[in-house]
């Protein structure tokens, strides 16, 4: 039994062995070398090495990070995204100066750093497939930036609002201008019951909000990777509700503004 065992490892590691290849890349001092492993979009992950000096500088020359970034996935853009990123980059020991992802080798540890940065690169590419709660948190921190950065509008954030009923109703953003009070929601995605409880919400609160200024409610809803069901925005409509398509948030800054 123990032999089986071995011979399959024996075959793991020629079947690793058949799958790397090695090539000079012309007119650049870097050589690539494949690896039998998969980044998201199903292409195989290619590092690539230099010599420097006594060093061995090993690196994915920015290819994980451009491919997450085509993929609607910014880390730079993101408090959250950046809290992961990091926090991967520090258990494995794997540096990045932004763009490229890179361990810095001698002879002695090759292998193993070579090991460490392309576990990295595997957890990194696993941040395209982040948990609905991680995707969630990380929209309202896009959404967040947007506000405060791209709009320069100052909001308050995760406040609680009492309604008429005497239940209380955790609100992401809250918007003061000189014409209303606006009660932000970010959807990373919507469905029936996402709607009906921010409308239930908004009805129980702004009836004691209004005796200050009108409090409008708006839900804005991630589109960018699923179509939006038009039934849900003509239910926000019809009641009377705004939302903001994250798609073409830009062209619909007068709903926050005005």
């Amino acid at each position: 039994m123990v032999e089986n065992v071995r011979n399959l490892i024996k075959s793991y590691y020629e079947w690793l062995t058949k799958k790397v290849d090695v090539i000079d890349l012309e007119g650049s001092d870097w050589i690539l070398v494949g690896t039998p492993f998969e980044n998201f979009l199903g292409d195989l992950i290619d590092l690539y090495i230099r010599i420097e000096g006594n060093e061995i500088i090993i690196s994915d020359r920015g290819e994980t990070l451009s491919n997450l970034e085509f993929a609607g996935v910014e880390i730079s853009r993101s408090k959250k995204r950046k809290e992961i990123f990091e926090s991967i980059l520090l258990s494995h020991g794997v540096m990045s100066d932004g763009e490229s992802i890179f361990v810095r080798a001698t002879e002695r540890d090759f292998v193993k750093r070579k090991h460490q940065l392309i576990q990295a690169i595997l957890q990194i590419n696993d941040m395209f497939f982040l948990s609905r709660e991680h995707i969630t948190s990380i929209f309202k921190e896009d959404v967040r930036k947007f506000l405060e950065e791209d709009l320069k509008i100052p909001v308050a954030q995760d406040i609680i609002l009492r309604g008429k009923s005497g239940l209380e109703f955790n609100v992401d953003f809250f918007i003061t201008t000189r014409e209303a009070e606006k009660m932000i929601k970010a959807s990373n995605s919507v469905n029936k019951s996402i709607v009906a409880t921010f409308l239930f919400a908004w009805e129980d609160v702004k009836e004691i909000r209004a005796k200050k200024k009108p409090l409008e409610a708006i839900m804005i809803i991630n589109d960018t990777n699923r179509d939006v069901s038009e039934d849900y925005l003509n239910a926000l409509k019809q009641k009377g509700a705004n939302y903001i398509l994250w798609s073409k948030r830009y062209e619909e800054v007068k709903k926050l503004i005005a």
